[in-house]
């Protein structure tokens, strides 16, 4: 390996984020991307049940030569997480031998933050190196004890004597037993997604056969993909007593036929939206290696693509919960100078198959732009044959801290595979927000 910064090194195990030289206005500048890690996306109570998150942090992180290297110009000093639930890389995993020296912090639910998150550190100048990821594992997620019995335990800890521990335990009734169990609901309405998307797939007319066609289509180009050997970048990971986990086990291609055997999975008995139009909880991880553009060039490394723009949008969670991209979707064009015909690669989190179709439907209704959104036009829906071409989250899964950084590497795999300039990755998360950014392919 040569520490020349004229002669370009071998691709790292990540992708890379840079600063494009020919801006020079204070606004945010495009960062490039460099090569990612995809932990194994497995579906949940399955092959990673013996595992726990840090695991799953620590073998992305590890397998990154230039995360674990000895050499201080190679290091990288923030590592920014997304997770569901906290503490995963505070501190960072052990198995990285300077993990002293990095300085780590997580960001919290939505899909999207870490990358954005790296680049505002890269882009204030704090540092020129991050590394931006998630991790979930569905599998073992915290589950609280009921209300009653927190209290009563944070109360009993601070009794003084065995009279006063005694009196408190004597009060303890059988339901303080009772967990909270986990549930994958939203916080301001207290409903879950699955009734959200069935309320929304029936505001806009989206069908079952319709939900269940987009479905299939889903699982058949991700397994076309598969077979083919486009999702490159997955870390095998071993599972103690069980196999060594080499690929994303959600992909199932089935037919119409048996899809529609389908009970209603939230709305009963009439609802749309089922478990197999549905995305499914997931076990997995990923990264990104986000530099400045100098930093890239000193080290000797080539980016793959770069950020052009990012907006962030929240809407109503009540009624428009899952409708954010439509609304995200032409403010980040206009802030690159855009326009749709000019994306060559769509890559948009499919929560669900009638969440997409109702967002594909609004984007291209006049009416919904001039009466919801204030504009005078649609902007268009996002022709098929460019959108989510390798599979999306119905069929990869959807794996909470980890899909934003997915969905944008298969957009830079896809723009450099299929010799496009432009990406757009979108992603709506809880609380009826939605992060929408656009890439293009590094152009040297």
């Amino acid at each position: 390996e040569q520490d020349s910064p004229t002669k370009l090194r071998p691709t790292p195990s990540f992708w890379l984020l840079l600063p494009c030289k020919e801006q020079q206005d204070v606004s945010l500048k495009p960062f490039p991307i460099w090569k990612h890690l995809l932990g194994c996306g497995v579906h949940s109570f399955t092959q990673n049940q013996r595992i726990i998150r840090l695991e799953k942090t620590s073998k992305i992180i590890e397998s990154n030569p230039t995360l674990t290297s000895t050499k201080p110009r190679h290091r990288v000093p923030h590592p920014v997480f997304s997770l569901t639930h906290p503490g995963i890389v505070n501190p960072p995993p052990p198995q990285v031998d300077h993990s002293n020296t990095f300085f780590t912090f997580s960001v919290r639910n939505l899909f999207a933050p870490p990358v954005v998150a790296g680049v505002g550190l890269i882009a204030a100048g704090q540092c020129d190196v991050v590394v931006a990821g998630g991790v979930e594992l569905m599998s073992d997620v915290p589950i609280r004890h009921s209300r009653k019995m927190r209290k009563t335990m944070l109360t009993l800890n601070r009794a003084k004597s065995l009279g006063q521990k005694l009196s408190l335990i004597s009060k303890i009734r059988p339901d303080y037993f009772t967990p909270e169990l986990p549930a994958v609901a939203e916080f301001s309405t207290s409903e879950t997604m699955g009734h959200s998307a069935d309320r929304l797939a029936a505001a806009f007319g989206v069908s079952r056969l319709e939900q269940d066609e987009y479905a299939l289509r889903s699982h058949t180009l991700a397994k076309k993909a598969q077979d083919e050997g486009l999702l490159q970048d997955v870390v095998p990971f071993k599972v103690p007593g069980k196999d060594t986990v080499t690929k994303d086990n959600g992909i199932r291609p089935s037919s119409i036929e048996q899809m529609g055997k389908l009970k209603p999975a939230f709305v009963k008995p009439y609802g749309t939206v089922t478990a197999a139009n549905s995305s499914f909880l997931t076990d997995g991880a990923s990264a990104m290696l986000i530099m400045s553009e100098e930093k890239a060039l000193a080290m000797g490394y080539k980016p793959k693509a770069y950020l052009r723009d990012f907006v962030y949008v929240s809407q109503d969670p009540k009624d428009q919960l899952l409708l954010g991209p439509t609304y995200a979707t032409p403010k980040v064009l206009e802030k690159a100078g855009l326009s749709l015909s000019d994306i060559d690669v769509f890559e948009f989190h499919e929560a669900f198959a009638g969440q997409i179709l109702a967002n594909l439907k609004a984007m291209d209704s006049d009416w919904f732009a001039q009466n919801y959104m204030g504009r005078k036009s649609k902007v268009g829906a996002p022709p098929l044959d460019k959108f989510n071409n390798w599979g999306g989250s119905l069929s990869l899964g959807h794996p909470f801290g980890a899909t934003g950084c997915r969905l944008v590497i298969t957009a830079a795999h896809r723009l450099k595979k299929e010799g496009g300039q432009y990406g757009l990755v979108a992603a709506c998360a809880a609380g009826g927000q939605v992060m929408v950014l656009c890439c293009s392919l590094c152009p040297w």
